[in-house]
């Protein structure tokens, strides 16, 4: 089975990705595969060395959703259809639960487990109705992974409770 598209770190144990990069590229059933190299080092001198290695395109950590499925359209001629509605009335308020809650989702959020912060959103909505729009938003961030705007939406709450008894 051949790949579509291939993602590889630059700095693996064993075999580096640059190396790996290049066997690849001697292969003939992986010559044409697109391979997306990624990086914490994102001086222009690590990404000419992804590229001169087989690299198709090269990434730096944190990989940043958007820029990732924009490679991976690009370089498989994709068009991504995004869905429009996200589930709940946009117009329905967002209400914060209690600020304990809060600062049980805050501390969550900091270790970016998503999986507890989705299952923590469901309980939320499941418990009380009115935290409905406050849970279909983390779990929007959640599944986007997107830790720091998570952070940035829980913690702006916790902002707005700060003296409240929980």
């Amino acid at each position: 089975m051949v790949p579509d598209l291939i993602l590889t770190d630059v700095m693996m144990p064993v075999m580096d990705g640059l190396e790996a990069m290049r066997k690849m590229r001697r292969l003939d059933l992986l010559k044409a595969i697109p391979i997306i190299a990624v990086s914490a080092s994102v001086g222009t001198d690590d990404q000419a060395k992804s590229l001169e290695a087989g690299a198709s395109a090269f990434l730096s950590k944190p990989v940043n959703q958007e820029h990732l499925f924009r490679e991976i359209g690009r370089l498989l001629e994709l068009s991504w259809i995004y869905q429009q509605d996200i589930g709940g009335d946009m117009d329905e308020p967002i209400v914060a639960p209690p600020a304990a809650e809060l600062l049980r989702l805050y501390d969550v959020a900091k270790t970016g487990n998503m999986g507890t912060i989705r299952e923590l959103a469901n309980d939320l909505a499941a418990g009380n109705a009115k935290f409905g729009a406050f849970a279909a938003r983390l779990r929007e961030l959640a599944d986007a992974y997107d830790s720091k705007a998570l952070l940035a939406f829980v913690g702006s709450h916790v902002e707005g409770k700060r003296g409240v008894a929980a």
